[in-house]
């Protein structure tokens, strides 16, 4: 007999202790991290886009794709405003013990598209680059390829794509035998958001003068056969002072209408990661359900916090 409480070997009397430690100070991060996150979104002003103040706030509203092409989440081809998804290749392992299985991930990838917010007074871009997202619709199902060769949106088989349940489909392999899992998870267009961040508003004209116009403007013109012709006037094929100083002349008469122009425009908001510590977030829950989720996060990592701190303390102890 080693002394060691439960009967444990040494060796695994450690590793006990070493988890049950890594568990407490984990726990106790997590919760630390949740409840700040309360104590942030309570006391965030809600803003409408409009009327809103430059800096941290938070806004509600539903989001759009911004004009142009869509956005098309790879595994599933659904349009959206945002997605994730993961491939796992599943790994059997053969101990003295039996067999392990395991899933490793081989591929995973995060929107950074932009889009659009809109609420009832006004539009506000959205910068999802290292946002923190809220959102569990998701999909999952299996196959035996490293890419898809199909999504659970097809035949009699189909699934919504908001689906939370696995998926077996005509050409995939089910769970027991699948070598392959995919999961992907998508905001869907004009879904309901709730969004806080760093928010600012910039004129079309503020960071781009006539001198950047015009400047832009000749470097083009320059690689323009015609536009070359159209100044060459002697037609050597090339311009001497006199000529390049009228090109000059009228890519600044243009470049001003330009500005007049863009200083008519309307201001663009945008709204994304802080400069600080203070978190950005993309949750499709509204304000009240989204503290609630944090809160019961926070009230769950205290009580594994104080078992696992328990447990550490009472091997601790117990040992000779």
């Amino acid at each position: 007999m080693n002394g060691l409480p439960l009967g444990l070997e040494t060796h695994e009397y450690w590793i006990i202790v070493v988890i049950a430690c890594a568990l407490c100070a984990g726990a106790f991060f997590w919760g630390i991290r949740s409840w700040q996150r309360v104590r942030i979104i309570e006391d965030a002003p809600t803003a409408k886009i409009r009327s809103a103040h430059q800096g941290y706030i938070e806004l509600e509203g539903h989001g759009v794709p911004m004009p142009g092409d869509p956005i098309i989440a790879p595994l599933t081809n659904q349009n959206c405003i945002w997605y994730r998804y993961i491939i796992e290749r599943k790994e059997t392992q053969h101990t003295s013990q039996g067999t392990r299985t395991s899933w490793k991930v081989v591929r995973t990838e995060e929107s950074d598209h932009l889009f659009h917010l809109i609420d009832d007074t006004g539009t506000c871009v959205v910068d999802p680059d290292h946002a923190e997202v809220v959102c569990d619709d998701k999909v999952t199902w299996y196959g035996d390829t490293s890419w898809p060769q199909s999504a659970p949106l097809s035949g009699k088989a189909d699934r919504s794509p908001l689906s939370k349940t696995p998926f077996r489909g005509k050409g995939l392999l089910g769970l027991n035998n699948a070598d392959y899992r995919y999961t992907e998870w998508i905001i869907l267009t004009t879904q309901p958001l709730y969004v806080i961040g760093l928010f600012q508003s910039m004129s079309p004209a503020a960071h781009y003068s006539v001198t950047d116009i015009t400047r832009d403007l000749i470097r083009t013109w320059k690689t323009d056969p015609q536009k070359i012709a159209h100044f060459d006037k002697d037609g050597n094929g090339s311009l001497d002072q006199e000529e390049f100083d009228a090109m000059r002349k009228v890519a600044q008469t243009e470049a001003q209408m330009e500005y007049r122009e863009r200083a008519q425009q309307p201001d663009i908001h945008i709204i994304g990661a802080t400069e600080d510590k203070r978190p950005f977030i993309i949750s499709v829950y509204p304000e009240h359900q989204l503290t609630k989720r944090f809160r019961i996060q926070a009230y769950a990592s205290l009580a594994v916090f104080f078992i696992c701190g328990s447990a550490a303390a009472w091997l601790l102890q117990a040992a000779p």
